[in-house]
């Protein structure tokens, strides 16, 4: 609990500061999460894969897609492969609706990720991909994690930190040679 109340508070933290970032713009948080997916996708989506990305439910993205759709961000298009499914294109109105609002959010994000140490950074970084490792192997298995069965996943344990009593410094995990990359369509960088 203490974990997932953790990341639960920090992302209402994040999202109070984003704020006065949505109250200008043209799109509200939600509405630029599903945008921003699509305008980083290299293809066509089929919204109930974004839905699966996403880790929404199919009705909630479909509603979500038509506002967005009314709003012409986006444009919906019968799949030819498969006539059930829907292809989703960002429209450049929606495309601009992102770029317009990225540029402010990275700027609020790196506030707050500047106030931790690059060890700092490089732990949390560490902790959140277990975490996300961890809770995808629960949910490819379609069914919630039941804490007496045996598991299959290493417990992760924190870095220790170093102390007083120990001179040397546990070793900092590699830097990822993408670490400043940036998306090829939007320039964006793809990991702070």
């Amino acid at each position: 609990m203490e974990i997932i109340g953790g990341l639960r508070h920090a992302h209402a933290m994040l999202e109070f500061l984003l704020e006065p970032v949505f109250e200008a713009a043209a799109v509200s948080s939600s509405e630029f999460d599903v945008l921003y997916h699509l305008r980083h996708s290299t293809e066509p989506t089929i919204a109930r894969r974004l839905a699966a990305s996403m880790g929404r439910s199919p009705a909630a993205l479909s509603k979500a897609l038509a506002k967005l759709e009314r709003r012409a961000l986006v444009v919906r298009t019968v799949n030819p492969a498969d006539r059930r499914a829907a292809l989703v294109f960002i429209t450049d109105a929606g495309a601009a609706a992102v770029d317009d609002v990225m540029p402010r959010r990275l700027a609020i994000e790196q506030q707050v990720l500047g106030a931790l140490s690059e060890e700092q950074s490089a732990q949390v970084r560490i902790a959140l991909r277990c975490l996300a490792e961890a809770v995808e192997v629960q949910a490819l298995q379609g069914r919630p994690a039941d804490p007496e069965a045996p598991t299959a996943i290493p417990a992760w344990t924190p870095p220790r930190s170093p102390s007083r009593e120990s001179p040397s410094r546990p070793p900092r995990a590699p830097r990822r040679q993408l670490a400043n990359a940036k998306h090829p369509r939007s320039g964006y960088p793809t990991e702070l």
